[in-house]
């Protein structure tokens, strides 16, 4: 009984360390992270500074 109590010991131990080395907690094979917001394209919205220039220009008149 010992000796089946050591084994088992030994294969936790090694589940343990193997689930660390892949960087995975108990609660992150349970229960996944949805991470939709990593695959969304951003939209960035340029303005051109000529115009934008321009137009404070006028407006300080």
């Amino acid at each position: 009984m010992k000796k089946i109590k050591s084994i088992l010991r030994l294969a936790g131990l090694t589940m343990l360390v193997v689930l660390a080395l892949c960087g995975m907690g108990f609660l992150g094979a349970l229960f996944p992270v949805r991470r939709d917001y990593e695959n969304k394209p951003i939209n960035v919205e340029r303005k051109d500074e000529k115009l934008t220039d321009a137009s404070e220009s006028e407006s300080q008149e």
